[in-house]
């Protein structure tokens, strides 16, 4: 089995097309929120599963590995914690 590119899940090779790969590795800066000059947020669906992808990328739309993704119920538990997080920033 082969890691598919932005880490989303392993799958069999046999599984993705080139154009199914190609797709899943465009990312349309008016779908992201910029962060900052290279980090991004994209909120996609990948294979059904909506996906909340925090990420690094080079040359201006490249994705690294550099980055996370994250299911909803993933996304809903991190935006828990915020109120906790902000508590120990403050700490600093």
């Amino acid at each position: 089995m082969s890691k598919r590119k932005l880490s989303r899940k392993y799958i069999a090779d046999s599984d993705v097309d080139e154009e199914e790969q190609q797709q899943a590795d465009e990312v349309d800066p008016e779908e992201s929120s910029l962060l900052s000059e290279k980090k991004r947020v994209t909120v996609r669906k990948w294979n059904a599963i909506k996906m909340v992808d925090i990420r690094e990328f080079y040359d201006g739309s490249k994705p690294t590995k550099k980055g996370i993704s994250l299911t909803i119920d993933q996304w809903k538990k991190l935006k828990s914690f915020i109120d906790n997080i902000d508590g120990e920033l403050k700490k600093l």
